[in-house]
């Protein structure tokens, strides 16, 4: 099960795999949302999260995370291994407990078969590097199903994973930056060829998902949290996908 969270607009996407391993990337900078939302979807007494994945070192994007520690537990957090310069976050990870960087083509691989392989980036960036520029890509795969996970990746971003040859087709792709204008490269829908696509916008801006990017991802179905959340489930060999409320 995926839940692509209603976060006002901001990348949150929660995942339980069929061994019962639970996995958060980001979580957003609204603390009570956040939690109603994991709450709602996981059981009441697990309160263990197996992965945080953190897309970029940018403490408003993960500030929710604050919260999210006090009622659960983290045991291993995930990173583009980036320096991080903001102390509020150094906090957050160092209550969060184990934290390991990943460059493109480390993966990590569950007990059930899930994966998650880091496409981007292909080395560590730099403190001055842009975060958007070097954002963690991940692909997440379960059987012949595979979601393109991009976060705020940006264009100069896009461009590079598909430069290092790791554009490779996605079941699903989650559109970068909440799908603002110019956020998405025709040449990552192109290699990806998704069946589906999520969008992770704001509920009251009708320019997201913006004009430009509807129109590259016309013939593909697309779902987004500008009106509720995404719910998507799969065997290994079937996708199901629920647009809630």
């Amino acid at each position: 099960h995926l839940w692509f969270l209603d976060m006002d607009g901001e990348p949150a996407v929660l995942v339980q795999t069929p061994g019962g391993a639970q996995i958060l990337i980001d979580g957003g900078s609204h603390p009570a949302r956040l939690l109603s939302a994991i709450g709602e979807r996981l059981p009441f007494d697990d309160r263990q999260i197996e992965l945080w994945a953190i897309t970029q070192p940018s403490f408003n994007r993960i500030q929710s995370g604050e919260r999210l520690l006090d009622q659960y537990a983290v045991a291993q957090v995930l990173t583009n291994g980036q320096p991080i310069l903001d102390p509020a976050l150094s906090a957050l990870l160092e209550r969060a407990g184990s934290v390991t960087a990943l460059t493109a083509g480390q993966t990590v691989t569950l007990s059930d078969g899930v994966t998650l392989e880091a496409l981007h980036p292909a080395a560590v960036p730099g403190e001055t590097d842009r975060m958007a520029d070097g954002a963690l890509v991940l692909r997440l795969t379960y059987g012949d199903v595979s979601l393109l996970l991009t976060g705020d990746l940006s264009a100069d971003g896009q461009a590079a994973v598909i430069e290092n040859g790791h554009g490779q087709p996605a079941t699903v792709l989650q559109a970068p930056a909440g799908g603002a204008e110019s956020s998405l490269l025709p040449d990552l829908i192109q290699t990806t060829q998704p069946q589906a696509v999520i969008v992770q916008s704001r509920r009251e801006d009708a320019n997201e998902p913006a004009p430009d990017t509807l129109e590259l991802l016309d013939g593909i179905p697309v779902y987004t949290t500008g009106v509720g959340g995404v719910h998507l489930w799969t065997d290994g060999r079937r996708l199901w996908a629920e647009q809630e409320s």
